[in-house]
């Protein structure tokens, strides 16, 4: 009896950690009233679109005024779901970060698995579920990683005890679903060849089960992932690994991170005592469990050293994976305090612990979460959008940068000129150029050849005054030009057009 409440209590102490997080997340996620990123407004029109069709948006009439898109559509559906009885507003605010509190028990059930011991367990839980990068990335963002870094856990924690049918089965279906969430199931199959990679070095005999679950795994995966982007890989090459983002944007997109900035996104106490524990089990002692962390470690770092993975989702990954890790260098260190002088202090190390994390992590969580709530879209430009809906044709082409394509078409339900969306975009970066053209240019021949080049009816000036300097259209007359909004977002209507005007497809 005393045994099983022990289990208990720490058992409420991990949905105490839940209550807080989420607790916390929403009252960042609700102190404003839009969402943060185009991705979030891409995915409330896909939820739009499955609600009132049962289908996503793959034929995109908006989206460089009219494209296909090619995506895997799954987390849309998981959205769209909860939307149906909440609403999308409320669903698109809750739901993602409900998912993403959901790593906290998984966080405690695998490195539970690995230390055996549940103090461990909840401290590691608690410091996962104050990942900087983690928490501040995914707090108003609606972001596929919510729902597929708890996925990638679950996986992991599935193969760890694959020995037991229940979780075996689990795997499989896992198997299956992972793909249609997101691309980052080849972020999987990396840690899973990884994995083998480490056994056999150091000559450990392979279970048989897992070998199996692994190639399964992968072939799955490569089969599933080359059905739904044949298309793209067919028409970009080899660029679709980059997602055919141009050049001007990619090296942002994909950058390499540094010292600083990875204890900066995942804090240093889980950095420090992941990287001790690498070295204390993979190079000194042996774990089946441990290699399957660190292989997975691995391959988030690779990924991001060789830029094939976008910085924020593998600082997430990695941020993650690594207070795994850090469960047992803590286990490690209170066993040795065990055996020494201060094992009378061991409760105020504990609680000394603790408050580090507080202070490495969880301050810095919050200082990160409130930084990009300040990022989310101002009540100015949901003003302007909602004004463009109203007082322009339906069929009106707008230009604004391409961070606020989507916003164009979400809030406003006019075509946009280009978004952050580029699969199966012809020569993105003369779309760009084209942009900062008619942002820029200090003559109007040129700003109307690509004006008449996208057909665009109104240009929109927000964001590209801090992006590009551009507080005004400099060539902008009353008869071409008429600025037609101006109420802290500029609003062009184009008038004008060149006799010889080249019109895109």
């Amino acid at each position: 009896m005393t045994m099983a409440w022990y289990k208990k209590r720490h058992l409420w102490y991990v949905l105490g950690i839940m209550v807080l997080a989420l607790s916390l997340r929403l009252m960042f996620a609700f102190s404003v009233p839009e969402l943060t990123g185009s991705d979030a407004y891409f995915r409330l029109r896909q939820v739009e679109s499955i609600l009132q069709s049962g289908l996503p948006l793959f034929i995109d009439p908006f989206s460089f005024s009219g494209r296909m898109h090619v995506f895997t559509p799954a987390y849309e559906y998981v959205l769209s779901l909860f939307a149906f009885v909440l609403g999308p507003a409320l669903a698109l605010k809750l739901i993602p970060n409900v998912l993403i509190v959901l790593v906290i028990p998984l966080v405690y059930l695998i490195s539970k698995e690995m230390t055996r011991d549940d103090t461990v367990a909840v401290v590691t839980a608690f410091a996962a579920a104050f990942i900087p990068v983690v928490f501040s990335q995914t707090v108003n963002s609606v972001v596929m990683e919510t729902l597929m870094i708890p996925l990638v856990f679950y996986l992991l924690y599935c193969f760890m005890r694959s020995s037991e049918k229940v979780f075996l089965y689990q795997f499989i279906v896992l198997a299956f679903v992972a793909p249609l969430v997101s691309a980052l199931s080849f972020f999987i199959v990396l840690g899973f060849l990884l994995y083998l990679l480490l056994i056999k070095l150091e000559y450990r005999h392979q279970n048989r089960v897992e070998l199996e679950l692994i190639l399964f795994f992968t072939a799955l995966a490569i089969w599933i992932e080359f059905l739904v982007y044949k298309s793209a890989f067919l028409f970009h090459g080899y660029r679709v690994i980059w997602q055919n983002i141009p050049g001007q944007i990619l090296q942002n997109y994909f950058a390499q991170t540094s010292i600083i900035g990875a204890v900066k996104g995942i804090g240093i106490v889980p950095l420090i005592l992941g990287t001790v524990a690498v070295y204390q089990y993979v190079f000194k002692q042996r774990s089946r469990e441990l290699y399957l962390i660190v292989a997975f470690t691995m391959a988030a770092t690779i990924l991001l050293w060789l830029r094939l993975i976008n910085l924020s989702t593998g600082l997430m990954l990695l941020g993650s994976l690594i207070a795994v890790l850090m469960g047992l260098s803590f286990r490690d260190f209170f066993a040795y305090a065990d055996k020494t002088k201060v094992a009378h202090f061991k409760k105020l190390f504990f609680a000394s612990f603790v408050l580090v994390i507080v202070a490495t992590s969880v301050i810095p969580s919050l200082i990160l979460a409130n930084q990009q709530i300040q990022r989310s879209l101002l009540p100015k430009d949901v003003a302007a959008l909602r004004w463009l809906e109203k007082n322009t044709p339906a069929d009106s082409v707008v230009v604004g940068m391409v961070s606020e394509g989507e916003f164009i078409s979400a809030i406003a339900r006019r075509k946009n000129i280009a978004d952050t969306r580029f699969f199966l975009i012809k020569n993105p970066d003369t779309v760009l150029d084209d942009i900062k053209t008619i942002y820029t240019s200090i003559f109007q021949t040129p700003a109307l050849e690509r004006l008449d080049k996208y057909r665009a009816s109104y240009v929109y000036l927000s964001r590209a005054e801090p992006e590009l300097g551009a507080d005004r259209l400099k060539y902008a007359d009353t008869n071409c030009f008429p600025l037609v909004y101006d109420n802290g977002v500029k609003i062009y209507e184009v008038r004008c057009h060149l006799f010889a005007a080249e019109v895109s497809p």
